[in-house]
């Protein structure tokens, strides 16, 4: 029994130790910004839940035979930005700056820096490439530019402007699905997260402005909207990347949206919410698709050793 409980905490121990640990190595020749050897390089990792933390640079490295190189101490996947400046990363400056206008504020550019990458345990060129080309195109009216009337929105039915965002997201993924054989599964649950919830934010956008009025009428007599209700059951029922910029916007939707029902008024944002961090905490831990990851595979490694030692003791 002593040595099954040792066996048992073994296998525990490999799952949490530095074996999960890799080297990431990125040849600088892969990549568009040129770096020079001896050149100093941040490694920043992008986590939105934690924008308003100066702890974003997590290693910092030099150049040495056209390669960085840095540990990477898990197998999680995680967005990072390098940079030659120890700056603020510049998708942090909207939350630091201007945090109200956030939830519907939409700017692929922050992405058109050729320095973001998307890592999981290796540096794969063809997924740097595709992230690259997909937000040079992927911008402020990727999915609803047909809801525009010259610089402002139109007004139309509502289903009408479901259907036409509908049409674009699926163009995006259409597009996506050609490339799966190139690029791995994280990495597609990622652009996945991103074009989905990009299409439903997109288009809350629009439905907020054209039918503000309607949506105020609503709230007084229900104390909810049923079109905001459904996307944000939609988006409970299932699981997303939480590295999305597009998964943070909608978790913020969603924590304002049940403020508004205590203060009876449809709000994007409230600068005051009790306990914030810890709602959108609870939200991530029923929707993030890669929350617990390790810890299942070890308890599965741990199971399947269990039940060997039994079938030998039979």
């Amino acid at each position: 029994m002593k040595k099954i409980f040792i066996a048992i905490l073994s296998v525990f121990l490999f799952s949490k130790s530095g074996l999960s640990q890799s080297t990431i190595n990125i040849p600088v020749k892969k990549l568009k910004i040129k770096y020079q050897n001896g050149e100093a390089i941040y490694i920043n990792r992008i986590n939105y839940f934690e924008y308003d933390q100066t702890n974003y640079t997590i290693d910092t490295v030099f150049v040495k035979n056209s390669m960085i190189s840095f540990k990477k101490k898990d197998d999680n996947q995680f967005l990072i930005l390098l940079n030659n400046r120890k700056e603020i990363p510049i998708t942090y400056l909207p939350l630091i700056q201007l945090r109200e206008h956030y939830t519907s504020m939409f700017c692929g550019n922050f992405y058109k820096s050729d320095n973001y990458l998307l890592l999981s345990n290796q540096f794969n060129s063809e997924e740097y490439d595709y992230l690259n080309k997909f937000y040079k195109k992927f911008s402020k009216k990727s999915f609803d530019l047909e809801l525009y009337e010259g610089p402002d929105y139109k007004k139309m039915d509502v289903t009408d402007a479901q259907n036409l965002v509908e049409k674009r997201k699926q163009k995006y993924l259409k597009d996506l699905n050609r490339k799966q054989q190139e690029l791995s599964q994280k990495f597609i649950e990622y652009l996945k997260t991103e074009i989905e919830l990009g299409a439903n934010n997109q288009f809350l956008n629009w439905y907020e402005e054209t039918y503000s009025k309607e949506i105020e009428k609503e709230f007084k007599t229900t104390n909810t909207s049923k079109i905001h209700q459904n996307l944000y059951d939609d988006f409970i029922s299932k699981k997303w990347n939480k590295n999305s910029i597009q998964y943070f916007r909608t978790i913020e939707r969603i924590i304002n949206f049940e403020e508004s029902k205590k203060r009876k008024k449809l709000s994007t944002y409230f600068k005051n919410i009790e306990k914030r961090k810890e709602k959108a905490q609870k939200l991530k831990e029923k929707t993030a698709s890669n929350v617990g990851v390790r810890d299942e595979r070890a308890t599965q490694c741990v199971l399947s050793l269990s039940a060997k030692r039994n079938e030998r003791k039979i």
